[in-house]
């Protein structure tokens, strides 16, 4: 049985080692049309045009345009939207799109961008609504310490504390990575999902975990990194995909 359109793009990304969320992030198609792309399940998305054009763009981003399956589906599905017969004296529907595609592009991309628009702004809101709700309770775990004499009360943090022992040592396992370049990782404490996701350049935050860290890079050479204080220097060579075991005897790739 040949290979489907959808088939053909999932072996694709899973061969490029991608996620579907970074591959939505990238191209800024939604995870559930990329779900239904890879199923087989365009009737889906709406109509043959858009299904035609999130292909498209995703084929392209995977540089899977020359595939037969691909071909064959952009081919048979453009074929679809022209019209059977013109009759003598009157104009084909098609016409009319080839007339104003460049319009309808104008539009697509305009809607596109006023998606992506109200996207930020609405990450933006929840992010400022999470900082002060955050801000709010410490602030009130502040006043109510304040009043009952105690002299400080940490800000809240998003990792655990280190625990040291009487002679300093650090118990367990803290991990700090620092982003050179945009850089996806994927982090796992002691089976738990910590991050996964596109690390920004400049970033640099901390993950801790008793006894194992499973740490996965998609540019090893996008990142430094230290355990428990100690500097690593930088993960690896640029581009290299890489994956190791951090425990308290060392670390294993």
């Amino acid at each position: 049985m040949p290979e489907t359109v959808g088939k053909t793009l999932k072996k694709i990304r899973e061969s490029k080692g991608l996620a579907v969320e970074e591959v939505s992030e990238r191209t800024r198609i939604p995870k559930k049309i990329i779900f239904n792309i890879e199923e087989d399940m365009l009737q889906e998305i709406g109509s043959q045009f858009y299904a035609r054009s999130f292909v498209k763009t995703y084929s392209q981003f995977l540089g899977a345009t020359e595939e037969k399956a691909v071909r064959e589906y952009l081919g048979g599905a453009e074929k679809k939207d022209e019209t059977a017969l013109v009759l003598e004296g009157e104009r084909a529907s098609g016409d009319w799109f080839e007339k104003h595609k460049r319009h309808v592009g104008t539009a697509l991309l305009a809607v596109l961008a006023i998606w992506v628009v109200g996207f930020s702004f609405i990450q933006t809101g929840r992010f400022i609504k999470n900082s002060s709700a955050k801000y709010k309770a410490y602030a009130a775990k502040k006043e109510e310490a304040r009043k009952l004499g105690k002299i400080h009360v940490a800000a809240p943090v998003p990792v655990k504390e280190v625990v040291k022992k009487e002679s300093g040592k650090i118990e367990g396992l803290k991990l700090e990575i620092t982003a050179r370049s945009d850089t996806w990782i994927r982090v796992v404490g002691d089976g738990e999902l910590l991050f996964q996701g596109i690390f920004k350049r400049g970033t640099s935050d901390v993950w801790q975990a008793e006894d194992e860290i499973e740490l996965e890079l998609g540019n090893a050479g996008g990142v430094t990194l230290k355990i428990n204080e100690e500097d690593l220097g930088v993960a690896g060579k640029k581009g290299e995909k890489k994956k190791v075991i951090i425990t308290k005897d060392g670390i294993k790739e």
